[in-house]
């Protein structure tokens, strides 16, 4: 879900004090709120669908950036990284344009460039944490590709019980046999 907390502070009868108007935003695919504007809940939606159920993920196709990122999942050329990508950018572009209509809405300028300050240094620990993510991802993706070389190399299962065995498809298993 989208979280906004703010750095405001409480006196001890908990009235809360106004000392600047700085916004902290959370993107969580964790927790996803059906109440989530559509813009960003379908997209928080495909990034957990995308890390929890890879093969087959349960998204809003309906969509046009989504169904396109779909479709480049499908595509043998894509490596996890470059789809890991599409979908985080247009998560951005989306959280971005969804936080600026709240902000025009609203009338705060100054709250805009203030959201967005907060945004890119979220963006910022965001992208850190993405590369941690995707270096795992690499590192668990070549184990994968090493044990179905192994597995092939032992001649006593098939590409088909081979795949079957490490939730990939065959092509996947053909193509890595070296």
């Amino acid at each position: 879900d989208v979280l906004i907390t703010d750095f405001n502070p409480r006196d001890l009868k908990g009235n809360l004090i106004e000392i600047n108007n700085h916004k902290m935003l959370i993107l969580n695919t964790t927790y996803i709120d059906p109440e989530t504007p559509d813009t960003i809940r379908d997209w928080l939606e495909f990034i957990e669908q995308s890390i929890n159920n890879p093969e087959k993920p349960k998204v809003n196709t309906q969509k046009s950036g989504i169904s396109k990122a779909v479709k480049l999942a499908n595509l043998k050329k894509v490596s996890p990284e470059q789809l890991y990508e599409a979908k985080l950018e247009m998560a951005r572009k989306e959280t971005r344009e969804y936080l600026d209509q709240i902000a025009r809405e609203e009338g705060e300028e100054k709250g805009k460039a203030q959201i967005r300050a907060v945004i890119e240094e979220k963006e910022e620990q965001l992208m850190q944490k993405e590369q941690q993510l995707k270096q795992k991802e690499i590192e668990k993706e070549q184990i994968t590709i090493a044990a179905i070389r192994k597995a092939l190399q032992r001649g006593k299962l098939s590409p088909e019980e081979i795949a079957e065995d490490f939730g990939v498809n065959v092509e996947f298993v053909i193509e890595h046999r070296k």
